[in-house]
């Protein structure tokens, strides 16, 4: 069964068997972060430098164990989930769990985390000599 969450763009699906509780991370402004549930608001960059790296401020997880992040970048690179023991991200909880983009082609980075974790980072990497447009960026995160 395919379930789209609030928001979801077109080409990025989320499978899920069975029940769930489903909440999209929202896009939104620093004025209004942290609202939604305590988990935080992303202001996503609408590029990313050559060579450079967005990293999103600080996700308080809620007991969430699964986190789909996707979109689309205009330049290879990858996308990678960090998972911090404690609420101030001071104990990273293993590496990051990680996935390629390929340009111009929409990514997901599907994680049913096996750690214990109350807050994450992601970042997406933009490993080309060339400024990458980010488009359709979404985080989604369920908890069975």
């Amino acid at each position: 069964m395919e379930v789209r969450a609030l928001y979801q763009p077109v080409g990025i699906a989320v499978a899920i068997d069975g029940p769930a509780l489903q909440i999209p991370i929202q896009s939104g402004t620093s004025a209004v972060a942290g609202t939604l549930a305590s988990m935080g608001v992303i202001d996503w960059p609408t590029t990313i430098a050559a060579g450079g790296t967005f990293t999103s401020p600080l996700l308080l997880t809620q007991g969430m164990t699964h986190w789909a992040i996707g979109g689309t970048l205009s330049q290879n690179g990858s996308v990678e989930l960090q998972p911090y023991l404690d609420a101030a991200a001071r104990t990273p909880n293993g590496a990051p769990m990680k996935a390629g983009i390929t340009a111009g082609a929409a990514f997901v980075l599907d994680v049913n985390v096996g750690v214990v974790m109350q807050s994450a980072e992601l970042s997406i990497i933009n490993t080309s000599g060339s400024i990458g447009t980010l488009t359709n960026p979404l985080v989604v995160a369920q908890s069975r």
